[in-house]
């Protein structure tokens, strides 16, 4: 089969979104079929490569953006009008590519703002469109007033794509959001995976231990963009409230870190938080395996690939109980689950955690047989072309 997926943005530009595009992309191209991906074109970047298989063509440049290691502008208004420059600009270029190669299926990875663009060119084209709705796409919690009328302006754009278009989405929470928008149509759950070759228990790195000063700690690990919808704030107040021989290893980058830098001085843990960076997706499981426990209370998460990661390399999860991951999340028997923005139920689920070893045990073996057993790439690629079969006819 010949497919297009179309998407914002697409690695090296990193994201939990534009890394399961990836690893889905090339899972398919593994199993024999031809993966072209439509994105954005940043400065650095080459216009069209080959990524493991996958044909990348960089569609078009998007002056609202900041460079490709860094996308995301501060401004919410400036996120706002890159997506709709990007809704309006990639439509031509889009339809030169379609019409040149003649995919069989397109797969739009986030109504908006991919999904705009992938409908008019498949409607011009005859194209079969599967659009996935991946949840930041759809909601987006303590959004600011223009961002809100922003989805509000272009609601009618979601109802058209929800009707005439086959759909799938990550989690089931993602399905709701999208009934609430106007969703009438029937919505196939097609949830990301990981590589459980990349993702596994192994021996801590004891060089990367001394580097971090992790000797003799009870090391938390949150793996994420830095931004304001990940509850990263709440976490470093739930950790001031931890012993001191616990230390928290904040792996990512973003927005909101000097924020972040600036709280953790103010609670008076700077010296128990290392602000790691942006690592590669190829060397995380490193990381992973320098932590007892993995935490991540966001806000809201349309399923979360980090959680998975984290539960094939055996670590115990905390996180909030809203979102795609109570998917698979089970309270006490995969993760424990607390409340959004409630520092007091953190903190008090990691001490938990912190102080019942067979507890942790327990969760992270659960955990680990769930992910292997249910969430790899290669039975998400099935599910997908379930879909992309079911849309040709």
């Amino acid at each position: 089969m010949k497919i297009l997926m179309v998407i914002y943005m697409f690695p090296p530009v990193t994201g939990g979104g534009e890394q399961g595009a990836f690893e889905l992309a090339r899972t398919l191209a593994s199993m024999g079929h031809e993966v072209h991906v439509a994105t954005t074109c940043f400065e650095g970047l080459k216009r069209h490569e080959v990524m493991d298989g996958v044909k990348v063509h960089r569609i078009v440049g998007n002056p609202f953006l900041g460079p490709y290691r860094s996308p995301q502008r501060k401004s919410k208004l400036l996120s706002s009008m890159a997506m709709t420059y990007f809704m309006l600009a990639s439509q031509l270029p889009l339809l030169k590519l379609v019409k040149q190669e003649k995919f069989d299926v397109i797969n739009a990875q986030f109504i908006i703002p991919a999904g705009l663009p992938a409908m008019k060119v498949a409607r011009l084209t005859s194209t079969p469109l599967v659009t996935t709705l991946v949840g930041g796409d759809l909601y987006t919690p303590q959004e600011p007033f223009f961002m809100s009328l922003f989805r509000k302006i272009i609601s009618p754009a979601y109802r058209y794509i929800f009707s005439h278009s086959t759909l799938t989405a990550i989690s089931t929470d993602t399905i709701k959001r999208a009934q609430s928008l106007g969703c009438k149509n029937n919505v196939t759950l097609t949830p990301y995976g990981i590589s459980v070759s990349k993702f596994s228990r192994s021996p801590p790195d004891k060089r990367l231990i001394r580097e971090l000063g992790l000797e003799d700690k009870t090391v938390l690990i949150s793996v994420s963009r830095l931004s304001r919808r990940k509850g990263l704030d709440y976490l470093l107040r739930a950790v001031a409230g931890l012993n001191s021989d616990v230390k928290l290893l904040l792996v990512g980058d973003g927005v909101e870190k000097d924020n972040l830098v600036r709280l953790s001085r103010k609670l008076g843990i700077a010296e128990r938080v290392v602000f790691v960076g942006r690592i590669p997706n190829e060397n995380l499981m490193r990381y992973y395996n320098l932590a007892d426990i993995f935490v991540l209370p966001s806000l809201h998460e349309g399923m979360g690939i980090v959680f998975l990661e984290a539960m094939a390399c055996g670590l115990p999860v905390v996180t909030t109980n809203v979102g795609g991951m109570t998917d698979f999340i089970m309270e006490g028997k995969t993760g424990l689950l607390v409340k959004p923005r409630d520092v007091e139920h953190l903190s008090g689920a990691l001490a938990r955690l912190i102080r019942d070893r067979k507890l942790r045990g327990r969760i992270a073996k659960n955990g680990e047989r769930l992910v292997r057993s249910e969430y790899t790439w290669e039975k998400a690629a099935i599910r997908y072309l379930k879909t992309f079969k079911s849309a040709l006819k």
